[in-house]
Order: structure tokens, then sequence, then C-alpha cells
């Protein structure tokens, strides 16, 4: 089996597991903390309390356009795929590593998946996905943006700049969820300044990763 075939499989099955036991274990309604506020601002298309989290709020609101739920039980959904998807993907990820070192196997696959439900299903990760949050939903975009990166240094040619540029849209766009993405801001501003030194138009790739940060940041407004 290929490694990108493999890395498939990790993904889907890793993140199946993590969809079983988080949805088995989710409240079943209004949980804890902030999930009664941010039930109803994607309901109503409401504010919430700052920053307000206008992309939990936008897509909390096409999602309950789409799910056959109440509004209480939809959201801790939302959080439970956003969640599901975020260990599916670092399981994706971490095989990738172990496999570019030359040690891609069936036993690498299952320590990779077991490796991102270990982080899954730790205590600050299973419970701010158990119920809704805007965690989940950070937590989705930052390992999209690990996930971009590590295909940016790995993947040759006109690619490259393809992910670097996607990365600056979702740096900004995570703006628009929740300010814990400001602690990716090295990783960010390594792919970039990589980017630029490769460029023979350094300038216009930079003004690029702007534009497209600003853009994704525009959810704010």
């Amino acid at each position: 089996m290929s490694d990108s075939r493999t890395s498939g499989v990790v993904f889907a099955t890793t993140g199946l597991v993590a969809f079983v036991v988080y949805y088995m274990t989710s409240a079943p309604g209004l949980g804890l903390v902030d999930s009664g506020e941010l039930t109803t601002v994607t309901k109503v298309l409401g504010i919430a309390h700052p920053t307000g989290y206008p992309l939990y709020t936008l897509l909390g609101r096409v999602w309950h356009l789409a799910a056959p739920y109440d509004a209480a039980r939809a959201m801790v959904v939302f959080s439970v795929i956003a969640g599901a998807c975020s260990i599916g993907i670092l399981a994706m990820l971490a095989y990738q590593i172990i496999a570019r070192a030359g040690s891609g196997s069936s036993l690498t696959a299952l320590w990779s998946g077991l490796l991102a439900l270990a982080f899954g299903f730790s205590k600050p990760s299973w419970t701010a996905i158990s119920f809704a949050e805007v965690y989940p939903l950070t937590l989705l975009i930052a390992v999209l943006i690990l996930w971009f990166s590590i295909r940016f240094f790995t993947d040759l040619g006109a690619k490259d700049s393809r992910f670097a540029l996607l990365i600056s849209f979702l740096w900004g766009l995570a703006f628009g969820n929740h300010l814990t993405i400001l602690w990716f801001f090295p990783i960010v501003l390594f792919v970039i300044g990589k980017l630029v030194s490769r460029s023979e138009r350094k300038l216009h790739s930079l003004l690029w990763c702007g534009i497209l940060f600003s853009l994704g940041a525009s959810v704010n407004l």
C-alpha cells in the first residue's frame, strides 16, 4: 500500500474512532461555561462576548440549517465533528513525518493513530470537544496549518507557494474564532519567511501573504 493511501486509511480510521467515542460521550444538549451563549448566537446570528467568534457563529448558523438535531445538540455535534477531523489529521500528520524518515509500515500507522488518540482523549481535549465550544474549531484550523506547513517543506515545485498562501489565509481566518491561534505565529512566520527567501519576487510573495491573511481575518468585519 502506498504512503498516500496509508495516510488516508490512518486519517479515516483514527477520525472514525475519535468521532464514535466523542459522540457517545458528548453532552446531550447545553453544556458548560459559554455553551448556552454560543449556541444561541449561532442560531440567531447574534454577537457573543469579546472577541465575538464570528467564524464560529457563521459556520454554526450554516450547520443549524443542515443538521437534523435541535439547536443545543447540533452545536455539540459540530464540536464532535471538528474534534474528530482534527485527531484524524494529527494521526495522518504523524504517519507522514515518520514515514518520510523511512519507517513507513502498518506498525507505524498503528502508532500514529494511537498517538493522535492519546492527545484527543487527554482531559483538556476531550472536555472541550464534549460540548458546544469554539476550541474544537480552532484545533481543526491549527492542525490544518501544521499539515500544510509539512506539505510546504516536503512538496517541491509550484505547489509549495500555494501551501504557504493557504497557511496565511487559514491563520487570518482563525482570528475570527479564538486568539489562541496567536501561538502559531512562529510557524506561520517561518513558512512565510522561507517562501519569501525562495521567491524571485520577494515583495510580491510577501504582499500576497498579507492579502490572503487579511482576507481570512475579514470575517471579523
